[in-house]
């Protein structure tokens, strides 16, 4: 068979495997191979009684819900929809776009009117040929959206992830209107066991405001375990505009803030246990913590995870916010903290706030440039009792003789440790012999960094000359 969606058609679905991991991409472009219009059709047939492990549905560049080789017309984004829409309550698995979303919203709003005269010469069509050829019958076109209607205010009791890419436009096409969340949101007050929310904020997405964040973070399920913010996009974009009346802002939302909790009843999620943020803002981290982690109805979270993939400025406000986040954010302590990024984010107020949290330390991983050393590296060592895993790489490997401070120097592995139960140790070493461009010979001199060849000098090199050091 061919390897493409191409090749599926609706004849031969009832012999996939039903473990399959099934994706259905409603979307346009030149490379990719959308499935067929057949799968969607199919859904009620023979896999009416199953439960989707995923899907996936975005938009195409004309904003439309596209499958290709179909008709783009109003009537096959209805089908579409509807499709979709019936069969959401089945997923445990699901990626949308938001302008999707909100089409298909809308095209539910319109399938009674647009399909009302063809409803009945179907069904009546329909009829006679199953009674002439003694056929079961099957429900009706009309009945069928009928109970769409319904499922569509109905829960969702095997939704378990959720990620939503805000991208385009289409959901706010003045600047000055605020960005429709209505939709959204109501999937996640239909969501009884959603374990894992993505939220990620594109460039071209308008509208988005602290308000906005405030709005999802009151809707949060209380069944979540896993929450990822992703703004990285949408930071050079902040960071290109100029932001008037800061505090003013920020008080005005947490007075938003304050009323919606108040009008929550005290709702607590007890679970939450992980946060990530990719490319946060100020603003975001204070009012995760000075509105929602500091209260006592939140939970004491275990894992914070900080990444910056692309390499930009940090904001000088952002540290102290970073600072309090960790010191303060997790009550009982943290047992996992993440940092990830190009950009230099690890100052030394960081690392001292790191360090309160070495008794309760069990996972830490640093991929950035940062200001440990190596005997602050041998401290957390020597600090966390229950510390499992240790990876301390700066991003700029080798490539610069100023990383020579950041990494764990060979005299301190000899020091004691604590850490009795450490199961992986990944820190870059120094101070050992490697090779000299200019002589050839080993040294345990750094190399200038004119004439440091990167390539003489590896991460893996490093590794392998760490595990004989520890055997």
């Amino acid at each position: 068979m061919d390897s493409t969606p191409r090749a599926i058609h609706s004849n031969r679905l009832q012999h996939l495997p039903i473990e399959i991991l099934f994706e259905v991409f409603a979307n346009v472009s030149s490379n990719e191979y959308p499935v067929l219009l057949e799968v969607s059709k199919a859904w009620h047939s023979w896999f009416a009684d199953r439960i989707w492990n995923s899907i996936h549905v975005t938009l195409s560049a004309q904003r439309q819900i596209l499958i290709q080789g179909a008709d783009t017309g109003s009537s096959f984004r209805a089908t579409t929809s509807f499709a979709v829409l019936n069969n959401l309550h089945r997923i445990r698995n699901l990626r949308v776009s938001y302008d999707a979303l909100l089409v298909m919203m809308r095209e539910k709003d319109v399938w009674p009117k647009t399909e009302k005269g063809e409803e009945k010469e179907e069904e009546g069509e329909g009829t006679k040929d199953r009674v002439g050829t003694g056929e079961e019958a099957h429900m009706s076109l009309g009945d069928s959206m009928a109970q769409t209607l319904s499922l569509v205010e109905a829960p969702l009791p095997h939704l378990e992830q959720l990620q939503v890419d805000f991208n385009h436009s289409e959901s706010t096409p003045d600047k000055s209107t605020p960005l429709n969340l209505g939709p959204f949101l109501d999937i996640l007050k239909r969501s009884l066991s959603l374990q894992s929310l993505s939220v990620k904020i594109l460039k071209h997405c308008i509208g988005w405001e602290p308000e906005c964040q405030a709005q999802l973070l009151m809707a949060l399920p209380p069944s979540l375990e896993r929450l990822t913010l992703d703004y990285e996009h949408l930071y050079p974009t902040l960071l290109s505009e100029q932001v008037h009346n800061t505090e003013e802002r920020l008080a005005a939302l947490s007075l938003v803030i304050e009323g919606a909790l108040s009008q929550s009843k005290g709702r607590a999620h007890y679970k939450l246990k992980s946060l990530t943020l990719f490319g946060p803002r100020v603003n975001m981290v204070e009012d995760l913590y000075t509105n929602f982690l500091s209260k006592q109805s939140f939970p004491s979270l275990d894992e914070l995870h900080i990444s910056f993939r692309r390499k930009v400025d940090i904001p000088v406000p952002l540290s102290p916010c970073i600072c309090e986040l960790i010191s303060k954010g997790c009550r009982q302590g943290w047992k996992t903290l993440g940092f990830k990024g190009r950009s230099r984010l690890m100052n030394s107020s960081i690392v001292a706030a790191i360090f309160d949290q070495c008794p309760t330390l069990e996972n830490f991983r640093i991929e950035m440039c940062t200001e440990f050393n190596s005997s602050q590296v041998q401290k957390l060592l020597f600090s966390s009792p229950k510390l499992k895993r240790l990876d301390v790489c700066p991003r700029s490997l080798a490539r610069n003789q100023s990383v020579e401070e950041s990494l764990m120097l060979a005299s301190d592995i000899d020091n004691d440790w604590v850490c009795l139960g450490l199961e992986s140790f990944r820190c870059l070493i120094g101070g050992i012999p490697r090779p000299d461009v200019r002589t050839g010979r080993y040294d345990n001199e750094p190399l200038e960094s004119d004439l440091h060849v990167s390539k003489k000098y590896t991460m893996q090199q490093s590794r392998q000359v760490q595990e004989k050091i520890l055997a």
